[in-house]
């Protein structure tokens, strides 16, 4: 039935192989259009083919559908982001989030991402405990260090958020990391001045 073929489906995508998780995509569909594993396995596919609207599409639908792969949310969310989101997508961002740390609560991704979301959303003391267990499951990260260092600047803690993104910086592996550190430094050195 459309389970055995959602399963096909993700199997073919995890070995790299699109041709056969297509049909066992469609093998699902046309057995239950609303099976959500279908919508997890065509986002991936799509995520592969770094074809982004189509991956937003799928993942959209994944979780309209109630997907339990708490992937599927991190990814519709990250896929919502960005650089200047209004209210209205910020609280969708957290929501998906919400329901990717409550299936994967060892997701320190999706945690980190979340507290950078309730950061935006001036909730710095609902981020903290996400940051924090994000940097314990994952001490050796740069982003997660950086997104403390931005919820304890806003909790009023300065002197702690420099030391964590510095400690960011040193941590940074590749030019992404490197700049996202170096970036809230700056900020931190403006903010130093007022």
């Amino acid at each position: 039935g459309a389970e055995v073929a959602g399963l096909q489906a993700m199997v073919h995508v995890a070995m790299n192989r699109p041709v056969e998780a297509q049909g066992a995509i469609r093998a699902a569909r046309e057995a239950d259009p609303r099976l959500p594993a279908s919508f997890d396995a065509e986002g991936l596919l799509a995520d592969r083919a770094r074809d982004r609207p189509r991956a937003k599409e799928a993942y959209n639908q994944a979780v309209e559908l109630g997907s339990t792969s708490s992937y599927s949310h991190y990814r519709a969310a990250q896929l919502l982001w960005t650089p200047q989101p209004n209210a209205a997508a910020l609280a969708l961002t957290r929501r998906r989030l919400e329901r990717a740390v409550e299936l994967d609560p060892g997701d320190a991704a999706a945690h980190s991402f979340l507290g950078e979301t309730l950061v935006q959303q001036n909730e710095g003391q609902a981020a903290l405990p996400h940051v924090q267990r994000a940097v314990a499951l994952e001490p050796g990260r740069s982003y997660h260090r950086v997104a403390l260092a931005r919820v304890l600047f806003q909790l009023g803690r300065p002197e702690e958020a420099r030391t964590s993104a510095e400690l960011g910086l040193r941590l940074a592996r590749d030019e992404n990391e490197r700049s996202n550190a170096e970036r809230y430094l700056l900020f931190l050195g403006e903010s130093d001045r007022f």
